[in-house]
């Protein structure tokens, strides 16, 4: 884009834009959320856009964009050998997240949280999960945590010195001030 300014013309950049799409029942009773329009994550968006732009993608995100495509796929609510295999008592997490009352996740939560961790074993990446409000993806996710505090907890134990766990980076962060 060319912006006129006095005999020579400066070069610019031009300015990022993205849309949103929101659907909204038309009777209900309440409006819209504004709050997406000012949402955190579209500056992650138009730093994807820029990635995909530039052809460089991480893995995550190619398959997360459908770029690339998995190797196999599963129909969990119509193949119950995969079920079977996905719940199978070796692919459990070892901890979960405490809840009051003790209630566990159902089958097909349970199925994606051994899935989620086996596909991401040793590995990034990014995986989704899409439901109506009530259907339990919170509890997943919860579920998720706590098997990767467990993970990280025998990690650390395998050391005879906690302080042997970690190398020095030369980064330097700043915290506070979220309050």
């Amino acid at each position: 884009m060319k912006v006129a300014a006095g005999p020579k013309a400066v070069h610019r950049k031009p300015a990022r834009t993205l849309a949103l799409r929101v659907y909204h029942y038309y009777r209900a009773r309440n409006h819209p959320e504004v709050l997406l329009l000012n949402s955190f994550y579209l500056n992650d968006l138009g730093r994807a856009t820029d990635l995909v732009q530039q052809n460089a993608v991480p893995a995550g995100l190619r398959r997360y964009l459908g770029i690339e495509k998995p190797a196999q796929t599963f129909d969990l609510l119509h193949d119950n050998n995969a079920v079977e295999k996905a719940v199978a008592p070796a692919t459990m997490p070892l901890a979960r997240w405490p809840a009051r009352g003790g209630y566990r996740l159902v089958l097909l939560q349970q199925a994606a949280v051994n899935l989620m961790r086996s596909e991401l074993a040793g590995s990034e990446g990014i995986v989704a999960v899409n439901g109506p409000p009530g259907t339990g993806k919170t509890t997943l996710l919860r579920d998720i945590v706590a098997a990767c505090v467990l993970d990280r907890a025998l990690a650390m134990a395998t050391f005879e010195d906690p302080e042997k766990a970690f190398t020095p980076s030369g980064q330097r962060m700043s915290g506070g001030g979220f309050l």
